[in-house]
């Protein structure tokens, strides 16, 4: 408290500055405490007491930000809870007038509390959180190497039944796997743990928000399965590598998107009109926003599976296109609007809005509740018109207890125990499916998977 008020008076050099120097006792650090108690699981006590001299220095730094930035960023930077909807809109959308300033100052309190963390220490977290080994790539990458042992053996059509089955089994495995591992050390070093915490923020909000949604859109219109006929439009196609195309069949890169839009536009518009409920026309394929709204939805949709890739560079069916339109239509129709923060939250709330934003070049990227909505809005579309909604609701838990199980694990803020963990789950998970195929005497059934083909 001593340094504190003696930095806040005085000049480097020893020269006071400010005569009236604010009153400080400790107990206008408990908004600081409480917000380290909460992370790193250490008492902390409102009290004298001796700790490191990193720990010291990290309690300044954080208070000395709150300080200047108020209490609205130490709510930012709290663990997950019941505003993890508005926060993880607020910290992945692109900085406004209103946010700015928290999100510069959570930047700088993590360049700040790095200066305490060893250079190969620092190398090893950021090889948790670089973007090609992102916490959610390797999350898609675990249930990649899940589906394609599945999928290997089982037909995403005839052995429904069996793969809704195996989605219990895997959950089933998954809370066992965590009852094994419990209770996870926590990262004890007070630095360490707050700047993995700031640098997994935004997976850990995102991983609550799925959580307690269970991966749904509030106050949304129900989807459900409405088989389609696309012989229309497929009729029109010509084979590819003398496979005659049907409404699943992938054939088509984004780039073809909007010529196919424009050359199907009456056709696509009578599907989507059956597929919503809601009335189409073509011209608002051929006039409006729709066909560069629905690509980008489309496009949306494919990089929250991984694709495209070089297995499969033309991942886009005739069934895909249809709800990515469904999908813009129906957001235009329900207005569905991400819960979001009051202070800090874009006045752009509608996600319609947002993608415009983003596809005029207004912003740098989409917010990621928009992106959630238009991607998982096509992924229920797709499911809808191929009869296949009851598989991808049996598959939700299974992505939901994954969440729970991720949360601890990154919230135990120990980088060297997540990423054992992490690729322990993946192996344990791998061997679950490979084990749930012999159980049911599939192991000798081969059927061709190609990557993007997914249960849910």
């Amino acid at each position: 408290m001593e340094e504190l008020l003696y930095e806040s008076s005085t000049t480097t050099a020893g020269k006071l500055i400010d005569t009236e120097a604010r009153q400080m006792s400790i107990a206008q650090l408990n908004p600081v405490l409480r917000i380290l108690r909460s992370v790193s699981g250490m008492p902390l006590k409102s009290a004298v007491e001796d700790h490191p001299i990193d720990d010291i220095r990290t309690i300044k730094t954080l208070y000395n930000y709150s300080y200047d930035s108020g209490m609205h960023l130490i709510r930012m930077l709290e663990p997950p809870g019941p505003n993890s909807e508005a926060i993880v809109g607020v910290l992945t959308s692109p900085p406004t007038k209103e946010n700015e300033g928290v999100i510069e100052a959570r930047r700088r309190i993590l360049n700040d509390l790095e200066k305490a963390v060893c250079v190969e220490e620092k190398e090893l977290i950021d090889a948790l959180f670089n973007p090609w080994n992102a916490p959610h790539l390797h999350w898609r990458e675990t249930n990649d190497a899940i589906d394609k042992i599945l999928l290997t053996h089982f037909h995403i059509e005839s052995d429904r039944d069996l793969l809704g089955e195996c989605d219990r089994y895997l959950i089933a495995k998954t809370d066992e796997f965590m009852s094994k591992i419990a209770p996870l050390r926590r990262e004890q070093r007070l630095h360490t743990a707050a700047h993995v915490h700031l640098r997994a923020l935004e997976f850990l909000h995102s991983l609550q928000f799925q959580i307690t949604t269970n991966r749904t859109i509030r106050n949304d219109k129900t989807i459900g399965d409405v088989q389609m006929d696309f012989s229309r439009i497929c009729d029109s196609l010509p084979p590819v590598q003398g496979v005659v195309i049907q409404g699943h069949n992938p054939f088509m890169s984004l780039d073809e998107v909007l010529a196919f839009s424009t050359e199907n536009a009456g056709e696509i518009a009578r599907l989507v009109s059956r597929a919503t409920g809601f009335v189409y026309n073509r011209r608002d394929i051929l006039k409006g926003k729709d066909a560069i709204r629905a690509r980008y939805a489309l496009e949306v949709y494919l990089a929250s599976i991984n694709l495209p890739s070089n297995d499969n560079p033309k991942p886009i069916a005739v069934v895909h296109v249809v709800a990515a339109f469904c999908s813009v239509l129906h957001q235009r129709k329900l207005k569905s609007k991400p819960m979001k923060s009051r202070r800090y939250g874009s006045k752009i709330s509608s996600p319609q809005k947002q993608l415009d934003a983003f596809i005029e070049g207004k912003v740098t990227h989409l917010a990621s509740t928009a992106w959630f909505i238009y991607s998982e809005r096509t992924l229920w579309y797709t499911q809808a018109m191929l009869g296949r909604l009851g598989m991808a609701s049996s598959h939700k838990p299974l992505q939901t207890a994954q969440a729970r199980f991720l949360k601890e694990v990154y919230a135990s803020l120990d980088h060297v125990q997540i990423r054992a963990l992490i690729d322990s789950y993946r192996s344990c998970m791998v061997k679950a499916a490979e084990e749930f195929v012999v159980l049911h005497g599939k192991h000798g059934t081969q059927y061709d998977w190609v990557h993007g083909l997914r249960r849910e």
